[in-house]
């Protein structure tokens, strides 16, 4: 007789497992048609226990029986704190994110949670829905809470974190109004310049212009005579000096609408034949010459 603390179990049941496997065999090669034998055919032994692996109806039995126990866990859960719902919480900076939470479980679960994802401490933050602030120990079904709901979280750090914000956007909007007046005084500015600068190009154009003229009608032996009526209309003519103003004055006539045996020429309250001359009055190149009317 062996004595019970003599006996090495591990071995016996390698043993005894062997066994087994040496009667499942010959049963098979006899031609057993046993359905429970068949079964157990499926069955690949191993020396350890933890390398058992199952195929066949066992498998799926196993996987109900989990989806069964993680449904009653879920049930449980359901009943103790709750059915699932998503809260909205929105901080004072307008920043957003929601937040999965049960209808039975008290809100200072979730006020803690949210307090250590901003970085709050919870004892001076302060939670609100509609503008009611919340207490830590009611639950969203208690208070009327449904799905997506938004609740504001407020305190001091984000006061404080909110007041520099705003700080840094009057600031920024400051510099930008300043960049921007800067801009267009310094458009303003180039605007005038551009624009003198064109003034005094087209006055230099004229100047030129006259001196060009005036040197070609004085190499031609010609002079300018502004000729004012009395409407103050004024025409601007060029004439041979040696010639007689009778031919001019009736251009003049002509050129104003007047009957020339009705239109009289003075010079300075002079007044000037048709058989003066430029040349013969002395007269300089843009002289003003009056014409006036007898009627």
């Amino acid at each position: 007789k062996l004595h019970p603390d003599s006996i090495h179990y591990p071995c016996c049941a390698a043993i005894m497992m062997r066994c087994a496997v040496c009667l499942l065999l010959a049963g098979v090669v006899h031609g057993l048609d046993d359905d429970g034998c068949l079964a157990q055919a499926s069955l690949r032994v191993h020396d350890s226990p933890q390398q058992q692996e199952y195929s066949g109806p066992f498998a799926a039995q196993e996987a109900e029986a989990e989806d069964a126990q993680r449904q009653r866990e879920r049930e449980l859960k359901d009943a103790k704190y709750g059915e699932q719902m998503t809260l909205l919480m929105r901080d004072v900076l307008g920043r957003e994110f929601g937040i999965q939470f049960r209808r039975s479980t008290p809100l200072r679960i979730l006020m803690g949670s949210v307090c250590k994802r901003l970085g709050l401490e919870q004892s001076q933050a302060f939670f609100t829905h509609n503008g009611t602030q919340l207490n830590g120990d009611e639950t969203p079904e208690a208070i009327g809470l449904v799905d997506q709901d938004i609740i504001v979280v407020d305190g001091k750090a984000l006061q404080e974190e909110k007041a520099a914000q705003d700080k840094r956007e009057r600031k920024a909007a400051l510099a930008a109004q300043a960049k921007a007046e800067r801009e267009a005084e310094e458009a303003e500015m180039m605007a005038k310049k551009e624009k003198k600068r064109m003034r005094v190009a087209k006055e230099a154009a004229k100047v030129q212009a006259q001196q060009k003229r005036q040197h070609m009608l004085k190499t031609r032996g010609e002079g300018t005579l502004r000729f004012v009526n009395e409407q103050g209309e004024e025409i601007q003519m060029s004439y041979k000096r040696e010639n007689w103003l009778s031919g001019l004055m009736s251009l003049v006539c002509k050129r104003f609408g007047m009957d020339p045996a009705q239109a009289r020429f003075y010079h300075k309250d002079a007044a000037i034949g048709p058989h003066d001359s430029i040349r013969s009055l002395g007269l300089s190149d843009d002289e003003v010459i009056d014409v006036k009317s007898t009627k």
